[in-house]
């Protein structure tokens, strides 16, 4: 049944308010902090999570097979620390990169579970494999529009700036190790309203 515009709007409403709620109700602000990384750092420190896709694609192929495998997340530590810096990032395509990024990790997470209860016989992979599209999509949308801004006037203009601005970071090392230890500076005074 196709929704209507309108009907879309009420419901993303309702789901507005019942997130202000559950947040409330957590002693969290109603409203999360705005995103703060700048779109030119962000996609400096996303070409880090970079070596993290051909792991992610290793792993869904052994889901997809049925094979399930204790994974030492400890090795992971440093990929799911930039991502959450980064889920608070300006630039709509590193917020799909790193979306898949979580989603992988949260079911590595889940198997182990499943693998440390010996429970594997619930793990439904159906659902698995859902989530794990899910962030194979976001890696492939997110590397694909990292210099995309989806709100933008002029988003050819936009992109050829935002080059220009990466390149001008990368090319001045102090400058941006400053501009990321303030990134992690910010986060780390706000991550609990988050």
């Amino acid at each position: 049944m196709a929704e209507s515009i309108e009907e879309i709007k009420r419901m993303v409403d309702e789901l507005t308010e019942e997130l202000r709620q559950y947040r409330i109700e957590r002693g969290l602000p109603h409203e999360p902090p705005e995103d703060f990384v700048d779109e030119a750092l962000s996609i400096i420190l996303v070409e880090r999570l970079f070596p993290f896709y051909p792991i992610a694609v290793k792993y869904a192929k052994l889901v997809a097979g049925g094979t399930y495998h204790s994974i030492d997340m400890s090795i992971f530590e440093k990929y799911e620390s930039l991502a959450k810096l980064l889920a608070q990032s300006k630039a709509d395509g590193v917020r799909s990169y790193v979306t898949g990024v979580g989603i992988i990790l949260n079911e590595m997470r889940s198997i182990n579970k499943s693998i440390d209860t010996g429970r594997t016989d619930d793990i439904n992979l159906s659902s698995k494999l859902s989530l794990i599209e899910v962030a194979m999509l976001g890696f492939q949308m997110g590397k694909h529009d990292l210099y995309s801004d989806y709100q933008s006037d002029n988003p050819v203009a936009h992109r050829e700036r935002l080059r220009q601005e990466v390149e001008m970071l990368k090319a001045d090392p102090e400058r941006l190790q400053a501009a990321e230890e303030a990134a992690w500076t910010h986060y780390e005074s706000i991550k609990h309203l988050i």
